[in-house]
């Protein structure tokens, strides 16, 4: 990690830009809200049909996750898969969170 303490504050005290509760989230990306994930289109897809699930609250990884959130997770996966095989695609999940305070899964 090579930045000091007062650059780690000044991030974790920036507005969170997947937190629903931003202001300034740009809600049209958002493709369904879960009880506690949501689902979002990203700024820059990988492919097409990129998504991402999201937590509402702040939770670092899936294994700091509480058991509620990481069936909403699995939830929307088995959904998307069940999405990409009636389009003879296949789905590739990845878990993302450097550097964030908010877990990103790929699908």
């Amino acid at each position: 990690d090579d930045e000091g303490p007062s650059a780690r504050q000044a991030r974790v005290q920036q507005p969170c830009w997947f937190c629903l509760s931003n202001v300034d989230v740009e809600k049209y990306l958002v493709v369904s809200v879960g009880s506690h994930c949501y689902a979002a289109m990203p700024k820059g897809p990988l492919t097409d049909g990129h998504l991402m699930i999201l937590p509402i609250g702040h939770i670092q990884s899936l294994v700091a996750a509480p058991q509620e959130v990481r069936d909403d997770v699995q939830r929307y996966k088995e959904a998307f898969t069940l999405m990409f095989d009636k389009q003879d695609k296949v789905a590739v999940v990845f878990e993302r969170n450097y550097k964030t305070q908010h877990l990103q899964v790929g699908i």
